[in-house]
C-alpha cells in the first residue's frame, strides 16, 4: 500500500451555492391589554432612570444600562425582533444573559423619550409589534453581577482580589476619562495597588482591583460595572527530578538550515539552552520598554523550548553527539511567578502585533490553577480566542494540570471528579489545547480533560508528557528536558505535551502555506495556511474516528506523516473558503465507482469522516452565547437512483448549533458511488453585518475498511477534479435559488 500521497483539494468550481431567505415579520398580540402594559412599562423606564443617577463616580456622557426580558420564548436573537426592538429604538446590547433577556444601554436623553413614547405606543401597529413582546424592563441588580464564587466574601472582613467588567458606556479608549475614572477608585479605596486595566475585545474594559469585601455590592451597583469576578493567575509547573548529564558542549545538527525551520513564538520566563543549541533560538522579543526578562528565570521556558525544539528524544539525541531541531523559536519572556490575566492580555495582545507577520504558532503553556468555569469563557481564553481570528494565527496552551491522582485511586474516579476540568486559557474556543498521554497511550494522571465550554470539544490533542502514579505513591513516567543550568533532566505535565503539538502545528502550517494556501488567489495566505493546519491535525489524529468526541483525549495524537498525506485506500479532500450570512454552499466530493467491488451486505466497508473548523469573532460578555456564528453542516450521499440523501448522524451527534467544530464519523455497508455533498450555511448573531465572512476549513477522508487495500486514490486521482497541481481558485459564479425558512 503506497503512503505519502498528497491530499486533495475542492476547488470553486465543485462547489454550487443558492441563497437561503430568512423571514421574521413581528405582528402585534392578539387579544392584549396593551394599554395596561404600557403603563407597567412607563413605571419601569423611570425606575431605571431613577437608579443609573445614583453613583459614587463621575463619568463624563455615559450611558444608562438597564436590563431588557422578552416574553418567555421569544429569541433576542432573532434578526427582525432584535433590530425591531433594540437596532431600531436606540439600544445598543451590551450582554445576553439567556434566550430572552439582555443587557442593553443607552443615552439618558433616549431612555427619557422611550419612556414618553410607552405611553401611547397602542395608537401604532408597527409599535405594538415591539413593545407587546417586551414582558419587563429594570435596573440591573448588583446580585446578578456578582461571581456566585465572591457571594460569601461580602461577610468577611478581609480583601478580595477581582476583576471588574466595565461597559463601553463611556469613551474609556480616551486616556483622560479613563484617567478620572481611575482616580476616583483610588480615592474611593485608597489601600487600592495601582490599577491594572486591559480593553477587551467585546467592547468591555478589565480593571484588576483589590478592595475590601464589604464594598462589592456598592462597587457593583455602579451603572458601569458589568461584572465582577474572582482574578486568575496564571502559573507554569516545573519539577526538579534528577540531573542526567551536563550538555554544555552541546551540538547541532550540521545537516540543518535552522533558518529555514517553522517558527514557535514560546510565550514564557525566558530560554537559556546550553552549548551551541541557543542557535535554535532565533531572538529574543522584548515589549516596548522592557529592558529585560520580567522574571529572568528561564526555569519553565528553557524546558518547554527544549521539548517544541528537539521533540522527545533528547538523551538519545546527546548520545549521537547532535541534536536535531524541528523548529526555531522566538523567545517571548514576559512571564512572572504569578501572572494576572489583565496583565497578561495587555502583553500577548502586543505580542502578536507584533509578531504575527513572521510567526503564526504561539506556545503559552501556562494555566489557571482552578477549572474553567460554565458561566463564561475565561477572560484570557477570550483574549486569545480574539487574536487568532484578528490576526490569523494558532495558539497552542496545555489543558492543565490538576492533584486529583493525590486523592484517588482509581482513574475513573479522577475524571469524574469537576476538579478535572480544563482550566484557562484552554477554554477557549478556537485554542488548540493539548492534554497529555503516557508512553503507552493512556491519559496521564494529572492531566484535565474536557468537555469545555457549552460542552465544546475538548481537548483537541493529546502528546506524551510523562504520568504520575495515583493515590500518591512515589514513581512515575517523565519526559526529557534540559534545565536553564545546562543539563538534561526529567519532568511531567501538560507544559511539556503542548510543546509538542505547537512544533508539529508550525510544521504542518508552513506545508500547507506552500501547498494549499499558494494556490489561493487575493486570499491571507498565512491565515488560511494556519487555519487548514490546525483543522489537519484534528481531522487527521489518531481519536479523530471515535465517535462520539472522546473528552479525555479529543482527537488524539498526531503523526505529522498522517497529518500531511493521503494514502491510496484512505484519501482526503481540504477546502478552505469564507461564508456570508444567508449564503448556503455545497461542497462535492468523490467516493469513487471501485469501492463498490467491495460492497458487502450487513458489513461496512466504506468509511466517511467530515471535519469542519470555522473561526467565528465572539464576545464573552454574552456567557452562553459566547460565540458570534458558526458554520452548520448538513451531510448527503446518493443513492440507488442517483439522487442526493441525507445522511446526517442522529441526535445532532458531532453538529451541535453555536460550535465551532463539526466533526462525525459513519461506515456504510450500503452505498452508492459518485458525487456526494456536505452543505454548508453560515449562521451570525443579529449584531453581525450580513456582509461580514467567517473562515471555514472543510476535511473529508474516505477510506476503505474493508481490509482489502482498495486503491480508491487513484481512480480520484484520474479524474483530475481534485488534484493540488491542477487547483486554481476561481470566483465561481454559482447559480442563486431563493428559499425560505424560519429564522432562527
Amino acid at each position: 500500500m503506497k503512503k505519502n500521497k498528497p491530499h486533495f483539494q475542492i476547488s470553486d468550481q465543485d462547489t454550487f451555492e443558492r441563497r437561503a431567505k430568512h423571514r421574521l415579520i413581528p405582528k402585534p398580540k392578539e387579544n392584549f391589554n396593551y394599554e395596561e402594559h404600557s403603563d407597567n412599562l412607563g413605571r419601569e423606564f423611570h425606575a431605571v432612570i431613577a437608579s443609573s443617577n445614583k453613583s459614587m463616580f463621575t463619568i463624563p456622557n455615559a450611558e444608562t444600562i438597564f436590563k431588557l426580558q422578552l416574553d418567555e420564548g421569544e429569541k433576542i436573537e432573532q434578526r427582525g425582533r432584535y433590530e425591531a426592538i433594540f437596532t431600531d429604538q436606540g439600544l445598543t446590547v451590551r450582554a445576553i444573559l439567556g434566550e430572552s433577556e439582555a443587557i442593553v444601554s443607552s443615552t439618558e436623553s433616549n431612555v427619557r423619550r422611550l419612556a414618553r413614547q410607552i405611553n401611547d405606543y397602542g395608537k401604532s401597529e408597527r409599535e405594538r409589534a415591539v413593545w407587546d413582546y417586551v414582558q419587563n424592563i429594570s435596573p440591573f441588580s448588583p446580585a446578578e453581577k456578582i461571581d456566585t464564587s465572591l457571594a460569601n466574601a461580602a461577610s468577611s472582613s478581609k480583601n478580595i482580589d477581582i476583576n471588574v467588567i466595565i461597559a463601553g458606556v463611556w469613551d474609556f479608549h480616551n486616556q483622560e476619562q479613563l484617567q478620572m475614572l481611575l482616580d476616583q477608585l483610588k480615592d474611593k479605596f485608597p489601600e487600592q495597588p495601582e490599577i491594572e486595566t486591559a480593553e477587551l475585545s467585546d467592547d468591555t474594559l478589565s480593571a484588576h482591583m483589590i478592595i475590601p469585601s464589604s464594598a462589592l455590592a456598592e462597587l457593583a451597583n455602579e451603572n458601569f460595572v458589568l461584572a465582577i469576578e474572582p482574578n486568575d493567575y496564571f502559573v507554569g509547573e516545573a519539577t526538579l527530578v534528577d540531573k542526567a548529564g551536563s550538555l554544555a558542549n552541546a551540538k547541532l545538527n550540521d545537516d540543518i538550515d535552522i533558518e529555514k525551520l517553522p517558527t514557535v513564538a514560546i510565550i514564557d520566563d525566558g530560554i537559556k539552552l546550553p552549548g551551541d543549541l541557543q542557535a535554535a533560538v532565533k531572538y529574543v522579543y522584548r515589549l516596548p520598554n522592557q529592558l529585560e526578562e520580567i522574571s529572568g528565570e528561564a526555569n519553565h521556558g528553557t524546558r518547554v523550548a527544549s521539548r517544541c525544539i528537539f521533540g522527545e528524544d533528547l538523551e538519545k539525541q546527546a548520545k549521537l553527539g547532535a541534536f536535531t531541531p524541528k523548529v526555531q523559536v522566538i523567545d517571548v519572556p514576559i512571564m512572572s511567578e504569578r501572572n494576572s490575566a489583565t496583565d497578561l492580555v495587555k502583553k500577548i495582545r502586543q505580542v502578536v502585533k507584533d509578531l504575527h507577520d513572521e510567526c503564526a504558532t504561539f506556545l503559552f503553556a501556562y494555566n489557571a490553577e482552578v477549572p474553567f468555569t460554565q458561566k463564561s469563557v475565561s477572560l484570557l481564553g477570550a483574549e486569545l480566542d480574539s487574536l487568532i481570528y484578528e490576526y490569523g494565527v494558532n495558539f497552542v496552551t496545555p489543558t492543565g494540570n490538576h492533584k486529583l491522582r493525590n486523592r484517588y485511586q482509581s482513574m475513573s474516579d479522577v475524571i469524574s471528579d469537576s476538579g478535572a476540568r480544563i482550566s484557562a486559557p484552554a477554554d477557549g474556543l478556537l485554542i488548540t489545547s493539548v492534554g497529555s498521554i503516557s508512553q503507552s497511550g493512556d491519559l496521564s494522571t494529572f492531566s484535565r480533560v474536557g468537555t469545555g465550554f457549552n460542552e465544546s470539544m475538548k481537548p483537541g490533542l493529546v502528546y506524551p508528557g510523562g504520568n504520575l502514579p495515583l493515590n500518591n505513591e512515589n514513581g512515575g513516567e517523565f519526559v526529557q528536558v534540559t534545565d536553564r543550568e545546562g543539563f538534561l533532566t526529567r519532568d511531567s505535565g501538560t507544559s511539556f505535551s503542548s510543546p509538542l503539538a505547537a512544533a508539529d502545528l508550525a510544521i504542518v502550517q508552513a506545508y500547507c502555506l506552500n501547498t494549499f494556501a499558494k494556490a489561493q488567489l487575493y486570499k491571507d495566505r498565512n491565515r488560511t495556511a494556519s487555519f487548514e493546519a490546525k483543522a489537519l491535525m484534528y481531522h487527521r489524529g489518531s481519536e479523530a474516528d471515535t465517535m462520539p468526541f472522546n473528552s479525555q483525549i479529543g482527537f488524539g495524537e498526531t503523526n505529522i506523516e498522517r497529518v500531511l498525506s493521503s494514502d491510496n485506500d484512505n484519501a482526503t479532500y481540504i477546502r478552505y473558503g469564507t461564508l456570508k450570512r444567508k449564503q448556503v454552499l455545497t461542497v462535492k466530493f468523490l467516493v469513487p465507482k471501485v469501492l463498490e467491488s467491495i460492497r458487502k451486505r450487513g458489513v461496512a466497508s466504506l468509511r466517511v469522516a467530515v471535519t469542519v473548523v470555522d473561526f467565528p469573532s465572539a464576545r464573552r460578555i454574552n456567557g452562553k452565547d459566547y460565540l458570534d456564528g458558526y458554520v452548520d453542516t448538513s451531510f448527503h450521499s446518493v443513492n440507488s437512483k442517483g439522487n442526493a440523501q441525507t445522511r446526517n448522524p442522529s441526535a445532532k451527534q458531532g453538529r451541535q448549533k453555536w460550535t465551532n467544530i463539526h466533526h462525525f464519523s459513519e461506515d456504510f455497508n450500503a452505498y452508492q458511488s459518485g458525487d456526494w455533498e456536505l452543505t454548508l450555511e453560515y449562521y451570525s448573531r443579529p449584531s453581525i453585518p450580513d456582509d461580514d465572512e467567517i473562515d471555514y476549513v472543510v476535511l473529508i477522508s474516505v477510506e476503505d475498511i474493508s481490509g482489502n487495500n482498495v486503491d480508491l486514490y487513484s481512480e480520484i486521482e484520474a479524474t483530475n477534479r481534485f488534484n493540488i497541481e491542477n487547483f486554481i481558485a476561481v470566483n465561481h459564479e454559482g447559480k442563486l435559488y431563493e428559499e425560505d425558512e424560519n429564522d432562527e
